[in-house]
């Protein structure tokens, strides 16, 4: 009876160590690695936001680097940096930019030479999510990167990626503006 209590005291232990070595891991599905990785770049606007108080505790913030669009159906590398923690759980958005379509008689879709636009309604309008996790990085802050996926996406439209963190009542964001560029 005794080596019974034992071997069950045993078993738990090691599930629990398991399980908190699990808790400790940063797992990020990020998509395909296969991207192309021209340097082009066309960023047309970026805003960020930061947390902090004035007790002189840092603020926190996280910030997206330069997004390079270059190839149709391409995988963007979307990578930036934050002062939070590593394993902090980093929310990635993208969708495109809505805007109303010009019209121009007799029907309500301009011509655009066999182009995809938004205004022929065939470019995706669904909002793109991504989890990631922050990583350790070189110096004081930490990195992340998430592979977005651009199948779907029209060359003639304007698209946005946003990176953010809930932190407690508010949401720690920067956002990237971009269109195609060749």
């Amino acid at each position: 009876m005794k080596i019974k209590k034992i071997s069950v005291t045993m078993i738990i232990a090691l599930l629990l160590a398991v399980i908190l070595i699990l808790s400790f891991a940063c797992i990020s599905g990020e998509g395909d690695e296969s991207s192309s990785r021209d340097l082009y770049y066309t960023e047309n606007y970026t805003t960020a936001t930061s947390a902090g108080n004035s007790s002189g505790v840092q603020n926190l913030f996280i910030s997206i680097n330069p997004v390079t669009w270059s190839k149709e159906n391409q995988i963007l590398n979307v990578t930036g940096t934050t002062n939070f923690p590593t394993c902090t759980e980093i929310t990635i958005s993208s969708k495109i930019l809505v805007h109303s379509c010009p019209t121009r008689p007799p029907g309500p879709n301009p011509d655009t030479g066999g182009i995809r636009t938004l205004c022929n309604g065939n470019c995706s309008t669904e909002i793109e999510k991504y989890q990631v996790y922050a990583v350790s990085g070189p110096g004081e802050n930490n990195t992340w990167s998430c592979h977005v996926n651009t199948s779907g996406w029209c060359i003639r439209e304007s698209y946005y990626v946003r990176a953010g963190i809930d932190a407690g009542n508010e949401t720690i964001q920067d956002t990237k503006e971009f269109r195609f560029s060749r």
